[in-house]
């Protein structure tokens, strides 16, 4: 539906579905996962889902954190 209640009309559908395809994107949650464990962090989980919006959740990994340096003084938050 759109604003007005009224359905979209099949010009309209094909213009989302383009602009899916063209400007959303959707990854397998097994990609995504891979991706953020290459980036340096153990055991990512999908915590959330709402339609097409995934939360995840992942540690960095301990070996990636002390490379990085975050375990030097000069990296803590303060």
């Amino acid at each position: 539906m759109t604003g007005s209640g009224a359905l979209p009309s099949p010009e309209g559908i094909e213009r989302m579905r383009q602009a899916y395809s063209r400007d959303v994107a959707v990854l397998p949650p097994r990609d995504v996962h891979d991706i953020i464990t290459r980036g340096g962090f153990d055991a990512p989980m999908l915590f959330f889902q709402a339609g097409m919006i995934h939360a995840w959740v992942a540690k960095r990994s301990p070996s990636q954190a002390a490379q990085d340096g975050a375990g030097h003084p000069a990296m803590r938050s303060a």
